[in-house]
């Protein structure tokens, strides 16, 4: 009895023995029969992958370890950041926690930099684990993004188009970067090559960016790596086709006015920067592209004729001579009324002018809503001078609260005088823009005057 206690005892402890063994350790030992692997993967900045254009100005960390071993696990961690030419930003120290997302790192930094980083992870028997990462910081509070202007066409149907094209320096480039927003939808293209996101070597392209925002509170804009379509060039044609989007594309196609603004920084190896960005000087437009309406719901109307005659406008050297100087749409302009100036022949005497609304809307004059148009018309003399006392003949008026109406014969100043134009007054909430099914003639008998101007 005594030696069948023994033997049991013995067999106890040698089972006991074996379980004290760390299970890690006899896959260690057993490295010929199964391969050992634990990787750091997935590593995101902000719970990106590689992120460029992050707006934040302090950043979270986070990664995956690995494993084919059972029970493996992480103990501590160690995080250091670096700028773009080495030197140490941030260094976490060794930190013992299996926690591996959201790991703030405390150190405020640069805007529009690229920073690299590195974790290395101890598991529970000392063994060590590392690999490498990257982002890059956005531009939202940068001086040169902001004052880089909203630019926008005359109101149309027709999608507007933007370019402009300048030399590069001498030098190496570094990298090149686009931000780009827009009040509405965009479509862009440097040197000929439409924009998009790098994903593993290849371009994934996005379509109606900027998405939906709220133009009066937040406006998200991209940020694009355009360094490798610069290459065996000496100059940069950046190039913008704008759409509504959901700025005012929602209801009917009418008339609209979609805005874009950019930022090119071109960054050379010795360390200069070259900055491109929208204004009304540089930057020329035309409504005379292929998109003749378009619509979040209506899609798009196309005219490929027209598309051919413009021709490729992405392209370096393209011939933009006819084009006109892009107008401002910054903040402060952009509830200012828009004019559309016709000029008669001087050599020719006429009886009267008559204008046919078929159109109204969207409102832009000191307007916070979404609502109708005021409209104004009034006459000019060969010295921009109003010409008073003409009384207009309107073909018919509509009651307010159902489309618009005639509530003033002004001189253009919103009823402040009743002699020399005609004005409507804001009408229907809620409306962007009008087609008028019957057109409103407005007449301006001139028998009166010696000679229009």
């Amino acid at each position: 009895m005594k030696k069948l206690c023994k033997a049991l005892s013995l067999i106890l402890s040698v089972l006991m023995l074996f379980t004290s063994i760390p299970i890690i350790n006899i896959f260690a030992v057993g490295d010929s029969v199964m391969n050992y692997e634990t990787k750091i993967k997935n590593m995101t900045t902000e719970y990106l992958s590689e992120p460029i254009g992050i707006d934040a100005e302090k950043v979270h960390f986070g990664w995956n370890m690995t494993s084919n071993v059972i029970g493996e696990k992480q103990t501590a961690y160690q995080i250091k950041v670096f700028s773009e030419d080495g030197n140490m930003v941030w260094d976490s120290g060794k930190t013992e926690s299996d926690k591996s997302v959201g790991i703030l790192c405390p150190t405020e930094l640069q805007e529009a930099t690229v920073y690299n980083w590195d974790v290395t992870v101890w598991n529970e028997v000392g063994d060590t684990f590392k690999n490498t990462s990257t982002f890059e910081t956005g531009v939202t509070s940068s001086e040169e993004w902001k004052s880089a202007e909203f630019i926008r066409m005359n109101l149309s149907r027709s999608a507007p188009v933007f370019r402009t094209e300048k030399k590069l320096q001498s030098g190496n480039i570094r990298k090149a970067r686009l931000y780009i927003t827009a009040l509405g939808a965009y479509q862009a293209y440097v040197n000929g090559n439409q924009v998009g996101e790098w994903k593993n070597g290849e371009i994934v392209y996005n379509h109606m960016n900027p998405g939906y925002g709220n133009g009066n509170v937040s406006l998200g804009y991209q940020t694009y790596d355009v360094t490798n379509f610069l290459s065996d060039y000496d100059s940069i044609a950046v190039a913008v086709q704008a759409g509504t989007g959901w700025y005012n594309g929602m209801g009917t196609v009418g008339a609209t006015q979609p805005a874009i603004k950019a930022l090119v920084v071109i960054t050379y190896e010795d360390g200069t920067e070259q900055i491109i960005k929208t204004n009304i000087t540089d930057w020329k437009g035309t409504l005379k592209g292929g998109i003749t309406a378009n619509g979040i719901y209506y899609g798009e109307d196309y005219n490929a004729c027209l598309a051919e005659a413009l021709g490729d406008y992405t392209q370096v050297g393209y011939n933009d001579s006819e084009w006109v100087n892009a107008q401002s749409g910054t903040a402060d302009e952009k509830n200012a009324p828009q004019y559309i100036e016709t000029v008669f022949n001087t050599d020719i005497t006429a009886r009267f002018v008559k204008i046919d609304v078929t159109e109204v809307g969207p409102a832009l004059y000191d307007d916070k809503e979404n609502r109708l148009q005021i409209m104004e018309l009034e006459l000019l003399d060969g010295e921009n001078n109003v010409v008073s006392g003409i009384v207009p003949t309107v073909s018919n008026n509509f009651e307010a609260g159902t489309q618009w109406r005639a509530v003033n014969i002004t001189d253009g100043d919103y009823g402040n005088n009743s002699d020399s134009g005609y004005t409507t007054e804001i009408l229907d909430y809620g409306k962007e823009n009008l087609s008028l099914s019957e057109p409103v003639s407005i007449v301006f008998d001139l028998s009166a005057q010696k000679k229009c101007e």
